[in-house]
Formats: C-alpha cells, structure tokens, sequence
C-alpha cells in the first residue's frame, strides 16, 4: 500500500482546524478520532484508497499546563517557547495557545 504524505497533512491540518472551529478541543481524544474518520471519507472521495493519518505529537494535560506557564513565566531565567515545543512534543501554536489563555484557559 502506498500512501502520499502531502494530501494526508494538508487533509488532517484542515480537519483538526475545522474540529476547533467547531467547538471540539484539540487535546480530547473525541477531536483525534474526529479528524481521523473525517481524514478517512476525504481520502476515499478524492480517490486515494488508504490514507495513513499521522498521530497527533502529544496530549497536555492539566500538570503539564501549569508547568509549561510556569517554566516560561521565570523570565530571563526561563525557557523559550521552541525549548518548551521540544520538551512537551507539542507544536508552536500549542505552546503559543496556552501561555496567550487560547487554550487550557480552565487551568
């Protein structure tokens, strides 16, 4: 079996920004398996027979929220935002969404 990594990250990129949009937390397991049934029937209509979705990096927790705002609210003794990507396995925009309150604004 084959598969094309490119169709595969654009479709899964627009469907978890289409969960979001909707209301459908990004760090919930019903938002993953939501952009993972929804990869599944964009792939079949466009004709690419499987289509392998790439799991998502990683999953915050409550913990790790905290420690991330606190490990980047030390100041000049603190870490940077890429420091923080690489530690947590999450992405720019996740680390970006939670020290702004975008995101685990509960925490």
């Amino acid at each position: 079996m084959s598969t094309n990594s490119a169709p595969t990250d654009l479709i899964t990129a627009a469907l978890a920004q289409v969960c979001i949009q909707f209301g459908v937390n990004e760090d919930t397991d019903e938002h993953r398996e939501a952009v993972e049934r929804a990869a599944q029937i964009a792939a079949k209509s466009l004709g690419l027979a499987q289509m392998e979705v790439k799991p998502r990096r990683a999953v915050l927790t409550a913990e790790k929220v905290k420690l991330i705002r606190e490990l980047y609210a030390e100041g000049k003794g603190g870490v940077t935002q890429a420091e923080l990507v690489e530690r947590f396995g999450v992405t720019n925009s996740t680390i970006s969404r939670v020290l702004n309150n975008k995101m685990w604004t509960h925490v």
